[in-house]
C-alpha cells in the first residue's frame, strides 16, 4: 500500500450478473486465484453482484484473507444505460 495516502494505487471493480456458459462463481474464483499469484499486491478488488442466482459471496470471503476484497450484493436493476 502507498504509505503516504494509505490507499491502494489500483482498484479492480468487477460487476457480475448471471453470465452464459461459465457460472459467475467459477469466474470469480479464477479471477481471485489469479490475483493472489501477483507479486505486487498494491490493489483492492471490489466485486458487485447484480442479482445473480448463484452468488460468489463465499468465494470472496475465502479470498479476503489473502487479498483486499470487498463484496457487495444488490438486486438486479435492469440493463445499464
Amino acid at each position: 500500500m502507498n504509505k503516504q495516502t494509505n490507499r491502494h494505487t489500483l482498484r479492480y471493480v468487477v460487476v457480475i450478473y448471471n453470465s452464459t456458459g461459465i457460472q459467475p462463481p467459477q469466474e470469480v474464483e479464477e479471477l481471485l486465484g489469479s490475483l493472489v499469484e501477483q507479486t505486487d499486491k498494491d490493489f483492492e478488488v471490489v466485486i458487485v453482484e447484480d442479482g445473480s442466482r448463484d452468488t460468489c459471496e463465499d468465494i470472496c470471503k475465502r479470498y479476503a484473507q489473502r487479498l483486499d476484497v470487498k463484496y457487495f450484493y444488490k438486486d438486479n436493476s435492469g440493463p445499464g444505460l
